[in-house]
């Protein structure tokens, strides 16, 4: 029992749930099972076998960067400090409102989806740079990212999305460590 329990709290861990067994009192004051609160917040652990059997956990933590700035590791879209989603989210904002293919080129990754007329897949920087800016930034996509909250973008597996009730919107996400934009759509 024991053992299964440490399983279920590290996928608990690896997945960044709680965990709870609840435990039943019985009328002579017994207990059926142990209560056990188990509670995994900023960080995230990974188990791994080797050949052997023999389990290894590793806990990806914050660290410190060589010009002093700290920021988590990322390894997917749900390890992303909040306040770095919300940096890069403010630098689409800004390459957007100065329409600057080459900024918003170096913020995004290739291939990267353009959902422009006859546009569909983006192979190259080079290919993006050739694309029509004013397609690109067209007035409806520049004022939606412009009124996009850019504070509090919820995670999900597809990244993060700067959009507004409607209409165009930019998604980045974590790819190869690094936030990148991953699609932007009209």
């Amino acid at each position: 029992m024991k053992r299964k329990t440490i399983m279920v709290a590290m996928l608990m861990a690896m997945m960044g749930l709680t965990a709870c067994q609840a435990s039943e009192t019985k009328e002579n004051g017994q207990t059926s099972s142990e209560v056990e609160v188990i509670r995994f917040e900023d960080t995230e652990t990974n188990t791994e076998t080797d050949t052997e059997g023999t389990e290894s956990t590793q806990t990806d933590t914050t660290e410190e960067k060589t010009d002093g700035s700290v920021s988590s590791e990322m390894t997917d879209n749900f390890s992303v400090d909040p306040k770095d989603v919300a940096d890069y989210a403010a630098s689409i904002q800004e390459a957007v409102s100065q329409k600057d293919m080459e900024k918003l080129a170096d913020l995004t990754a290739f291939p990267v989806y353009v959902g422009l007329e006859g546009v569909d897949v983006v192979d190259t920087r080079e290919d993006f740079l050739a694309l029509d800016s004013s397609a690109v930034f067209s007035e409806e996509m520049c004022s939606v990212i412009e009124q996009a909250d850019a504070s509090g973008l919820e995670a999900s597996r597809a990244g993060f999305t700067l959009m507004g009730e409607e209409g165009p919107s930019i998604t980045f996400g974590v790819v190869n460590g690094e936030l990148r934009i991953t699609g932007i759509n009209y």
